[in-house]
């Protein structure tokens, strides 16, 4: 699933009972490179906040680099990106985001389950899910995030990005 957004960086696959390596993934990238989805989002992110709208930038992988990369690519766009980590307290979520916004965050980048229940996130009218995870319920709730009852916003958008013929792909024809 992680190997097309990050191909550099991965342990070799190893037989579950000798440990012999199965399959060792080459490096075909590197932390600088920007990928095809890596454009792909910067140029979603460039429209939207050039009309003025603030973007929900979902990442499920917490332990490949995609959130530090896309918040490196999006500063330096001259777009003000931060990232919600599991460190913020689920309390002073809500808090953390109104501050974050106070000082002019346009996209926040956080990981769908730090969100996936409580909070309303209206100022966001566009989400876009960077990678997925098997997790339905969570994508559900993560996707309701900006759309509210109290929303007053016209639309709010939903992308989701994956590459085509991988587990990706068969990860969205599961939603």
């Amino acid at each position: 699933m992680a190997y097309p957004d990050q191909p550099y960086g991965h342990k070799p696959i190893v037989h579950p009972v000798t440990a012999d390596p199965i399959l060792v993934p080459e490096d075909s990238g590197a932390p600088t490179d920007e990928t095809e989805k890596d454009a792909k989002t910067l140029d979603i992110i460039r429209a939207k906040v050039a009309a003025g709208e603030r973007v929900l930038l979902y990442v499920n992988w917490v332990r490949l680099d995609s959130r530090t990369r896309l918040k490196r690519f999006l500063t330096d766009a001259g777009i003000r990106a931060e990232i919600m980590e599991d460190t913020v307290p689920p309390r002073g979520r809500e808090a953390w985001v109104a501050e974050k916004l106070r000082q002019g965050m346009q996209v926040m980048i956080t990981n769908p389950g730090l969100v996936e229940t409580g909070l309303d996130l209206n100022d966001f009218t566009t989400l876009l899910f960077y990678d997925m995870a098997f997790k339905l319920f969570t994508f559900r709730q993560a996707s309701r995030r900006s759309w509210r009852i109290n929303q007053t916003a016209p639309r709010v958008e939903v992308y989701i990005l994956y590459y085509r013929h991988t587990m990706q792909e068969r990860a969205v024809r599961q939603r």
